[in-house]
């Protein structure tokens, strides 16, 4: 007794693609405001080391 697999509705036509919409640019201080807080951040330590070194205390 072999059962075989038989589907109900046989799709013939491939699913349609929809069109992806354009990417919104983003405005410029979205990058450079927490690039330029990163930044300041990364060079705050050897800043520190610096001084201490330039002025001795």
């Amino acid at each position: 007794m072999t059962h075989s697999f038989q589907p109900d509705t046989i799709q013939t036509d491939s699913p349609q693609l929809q069109p992806i919409a354009p990417a919104k640019q983003l405005p410029g201080w979205r990058l450079w405001v927490p690039l330029l807080i990163q930044v300041g951040l990364i060079a705050f330590v050897p800043a520190q080391d610096a001084y201490t070194y330039a002025t001795g205390r």
